[in-house]
């Protein structure tokens, strides 16, 4: 019998991955990719513009794979786990790198965000440690989400182990199927040859984002009726917008941006279709102003305790220098690299209104902030100036504090 037919739902999926506590753009700088501001502000972008967006991130997001976190680490994951609070994310699936300050530091710090793996288990008790799915309803779709972690990956995490991924997976596909999800979704921390072979092997999950190894892929890989996706390491965004329709067991692709696995598969009646592209989280991205402004406070901070470890104050004005013009996020951080720069060995900060000079140093840092320079560029370009400075005999080279 031909399946019945449904009223169109459309709903756009976003997922990123694998940051591993990198806040800032990566990359040279003819083209620096990533930034959780960019993120923040790319999802706004595509939330106005586009159907009802479902975003996720795919693991990986805290620490580098083996990091022994520091209280800085801490913070900094503190900090991306309350920037994804801010753009609404749905799900984050945990891998075992996520877990390496421990799986109850990760509940306490992640708030609101819904934690998902389906094969992360207490050493000692046994149990799953995390939630193993959520279902969700998107514009009256119900979607049904999944997380893994590699067969391995825990290894190094005490208390915490990996079961297989492949018997973990059968099982909740299986439960999501039984809830009637419209669309199954995998969010993945496997090697991209494993999300393949599991694809084969647990039929049922439609989509599949993330990869604990491969970089950013510009096509889907298809492997039967399901379709992996890897939107990279913290540099780009995979979105995936869908049109459910039918009632038949796969969507079907309405780009050209796939790979085919399997060219014989046998036609079947389509649930719906969707389109794909991986989106670059470059400098044609805007910077969300109020994670921009987190950012930029959460930096601040930092250069407080540091200054402070040194005996010394951080200040939060220099009226001399004229700042006018700029925003509140470029005010404090013209006013962050004023404190971490030194002049005469003490900060631009405290020593420009007794010295024209630093004032000058000030204005330099200003009129970097205003020309939207990164922070490398700018203390780059102080530090020429001061050498100069220094060779005609006006001030003592000193070495900065590293800027944050």
């Amino acid at each position: 019998m031909k399946p019945v037919s449904r009223e169109p739902q459309r709903f756009t999926l976003i997922v990123t991955g694998g940051t591993a506590g990198t806040l800032k753009p990566q990359g040279c700088a003819c083209r620096r990719l990533g930034g959780i501001e960019r993120r923040a502000g790319f999802i706004a972008q595509t939330s106005a513009a586009s159907s009802p967006l479902l975003v996720l991130d795919s693991g990986g997001l805290l620490f580098a794979p083996g990091t022994v976190p520091s209280q800085e680490d801490l913070r900094n994951a503190g900090f991306l786990l309350s920037s994804l609070r801010h753009m609404q994310t749905a799900a984050l699936n945990v891998s075992a790198s996520d877990c390496a300050a421990g799986a109850e530091f990760l509940k306490k710090s992640a708030g609101q965000v819904p934690l998902l793996s389906a094969n992360l288990r207490d050493s000692a008790t046994q149990e799953l440690l995390f939630s193993p799915y959520l279902i969700t309803t998107v514009n009256r779709s119900r979607i049904g989400i999944f997380g893994l972690a590699g067969p391995s990956a825990a290894s190094g995490t005490t208390g915490i182990y990996a079961d297989d991924p492949i018997a973990s997976a059968g099982p909740v596909v299986k439960a999501l199927q039984r809830a009637r999800c419209d669309a199954i979704v995998l969010l993945s921390q496997l090697s991209e040859a494993h999300n393949l072979r599991l694809l084969s092997d647990v039929p049922g999950i439609h989509f599949v984002f993330g990869s604990s190894d491969a970089p950013a892929r510009a096509a889907a890989l298809r492997s039967g009726d399901s379709y992996a996706f890897t939107p990279g390491q913290g540099t780009h965004a995979a979105v995936v917008e869908c049109l459910l329709e039918g009632r038949g067991p796969a969507f079907v692709c309405a780009g050209e941006n796939t790979t085919e696995r399997r060219p014989d598969m046998p036609a079947q009646p389509a649930r719906g279709s969707f389109t794909f592209h991986l989106a670059p989280l470059d400098s044609s991205v805007p910077a969300d102003p109020a994670v921009e402004l987190l950012l930029e406070t959460f930096r601040e901070e930092g250069a407080r305790r540091q200054l402070n470890s040194r005996g010394l104050h951080y200040r939060d004005a220099v009226p001399v220098v004229d700042m006018s013009g700029l925003t509140e996020t470029g005010r404090r951080r013209a006013l962050r690299l004023m404190n971490a720069i030194a002049c005469k060995n003490r900060p631009i900060a405290a020593c420009a209104a007794g010295s024209q000079q630093c004032r000058d140093i000030g204005g330099l840092v200003v009129e970097g902030v205003r020309a939207g320079r990164t922070d490398g560029a700018i203390q780059f370009m102080v530090q020429r100036e001061l050498q100069a400075l220094a060779r005609r005999g006006d001030v003592p080279l000193d070495k900065s504090v590293p800027v944050h």
